[in-house]
């Protein structure tokens, strides 16, 4: 009965285009739906209900887990639906009792063209060895992003990608590549387990699902030196606190090293954050450092202020600052300017941007702007 009435719930996540669900004892559910929250008509919450969703749906050594430690995640399925989305499951503890918050994983891996995501990262994927980043807070679309561009590359080429999720959250099935996909937990202990062994799989690329610690930032700035083309996440407001963020695992003392790794194997970090469209839904405005020659010899200096000041400006090359992602995003009439000012690092500069440049809904773009239109 249980187990029915929390399927359901699920499904009404899947009928509202809900994007999260959250429960917890002595309160209604809620449901956020484009980044608002709406309490679902329902019965408050008891214990008992929460209690008794953990011990139907997780495994016997997921409870020993919790137990010692009480955080975990794991992917769910509605048993015999025929529903494509799954669900990931983080259960926790709330003034004592288990709470739960569930993250819908649509079943179909969106491309970029329909994510609206600037087509230049398809360019980053040809890349033989480096290191990608894509950042931005939680819930801003950094798992699926990891997933189409994985998918581009397997619907295009042949290769083999070994990618290492906690928990994984899209499932790639092999089209033109060969897909490895490992979770943590359950086909290895740890990430640092998994990347340790990885090159012995001969990957052509590797997806780390996030960079959390020291141990698995070391190993992928080494994967990458060694020949392989390496992708993670990082939980970073833009492109250049980035590397800020990877710097700060490591001791004061070895900074230059890694620094010197950054600038040689960085290929580009791409920050997200979804933006409330007039079209319904939300669109990703997006962020772009490209590590060309400038960029290289500002990290050197460790001039994070200048790398800031650069993309802010518009240097080409690809590269866009979160004003220009706006921008592009307001001329396309995707996103009011209402909005635009609202998300805009300085609403004031972007509004004076947006007033020289003459950007009008519906317009083409400045030629100034083309070289980075999609």
């Amino acid at each position: 009965m249980i187990e029915t009435i929390f399927n359901e719930l699920l499904k009404l996540m899947i009928t509202n285009k809900a994007s999260d669900l959250y429960i917890k004892p002595f309160n209604k559910p809620i449901l956020r739906i484009e980044g608002e929250l709406y309490p679902v008509e329902f019965e408050e919450i008891k214990p008992d209900f929460t209690e008794n969703i953990f011990d139907i749906i997780t495994t016997v050594s997921q409870k020993k887990q919790f137990e010692l430690n009480p955080e975990l995640n794991i992917i769910y399925s509605i048993p015999n639906a025929q529903i494509k989305d799954r669900f990931r499951v983080n259960f926790y503890k709330n003034k004592g009792y288990i709470a739960l918050v569930i993250r819908r994983i649509s079943g179909d891996i969106p491309d970029l063209k329909e994510l609206n995501l600037p087509s230049i990262l398809k360019k980053f994927m040809l890349k033989k060895k480096g290191l990608i980043i894509v950042c931005g807070p939680t819930g801003t679309g950094k798992s699926t992003t990891l997933a189409s561009l994985l998918n581009y590359v397997n619907k295009n080429f042949k290769k083999h990608i070994v990618t290492i999720e906690d928990p994984i959250e899209y499932i790639i099935n092999d089209i033109n590549s060969i897909i490895s996909q490992r979770e943590v937990g359950i086909d290895t202990n740890s990430f640092a387990e998994a990347l340790k062994n990885v090159v012995r799989q001969t990957p052509d690329i590797i997806m780390v699902g996030e960079t959390r610690d020291k141990e698995t930032a070391n190993s992928i700035l080494q994967l990458a030196e060694t020949g392989h083309l390496i992708l993670t996440t990082l939980h970073s407001p833009n492109t250049v606190n980035a590397i800020i963020r990877i710097l700060q695992f490591f001791e004061q003392q070895h900074h230059k090293e890694i620094i010197n790794y950054l600038s040689t194997n960085l290929v580009a970090i791409v920050s997200q954050k979804l933006i409330p469209s007039l079209n319904a839904g939300r669109v990703p405005a997006v962020e772009i450092l490209i590590n060309n020659a400038r960029m290289q010899e500002l990290m050197l200096d460790f001039n994070f202020k200048q790398m800031r000041a650069e993309i802010d400006q518009f240097v080409g090359d690809g590269m866009q600052s979160f004003d220009i992602s706006l921008i592009k995003l307001y001329s396309k009439n995707l996103i009011s300017l209402e909005v635009a000012l609202e998300y805009a690092e300085v609403p004031h500069d972007l509004n004076l941007k947006i007033k020289t440049l003459g950007i009008k809904p519906g317009k083409d773009l400045p030629s100034e702007l083309e070289v980075i239109s999609d």
